[in-house]
């Protein structure tokens, strides 16, 4: 069974934070205070730690603009230090950097 942390998390975080508190008479009531949550809270201000505890649409945004100063850019997955997980960790956290912020890491 291959688990997937990012959206075990999403649903636990929609369920904790909205559903639980709502009671709906329709799917359709359902759906669109679902999409709403999603639009208007999760990507729009919900810090994901995965995403160096930036929003989705905050990590995008910052994606776009480095891929726009340098499109010869290239990303890499690096540990968070904040993270604390140690290497054996199933799920660990990564930040996006630059190949110019990798090789200062080094």
């Amino acid at each position: 069974c291959w688990d997937n942390a990012v959206a075990e998390s999403f649903f636990g975080s929609l369920k904790t934070e909205r559903v639980f508190f709502s009671s709906y008479t329709t799917r359709e009531e359902a759906r669109r205070d679902t999409v709403d949550y999603i639009e208007m809270f999760y990507n729009s201000n919900r810090r994901h730690s995965c995403l160096g505890y930036v929003s989705p649409k905050e990590f995008e945004k910052l994606w776009l603009l480095k891929k726009a100063v340098n499109k010869s850019v290239h990303f890499y997955l690096t540990r968070s230090a904040a993270s604390g997980h140690k290497t054996t960790a199933v799920f660990k956290r990564y930040n996006l950097v630059t190949e110019d912020e990798l090789s200062r890491m080094k």
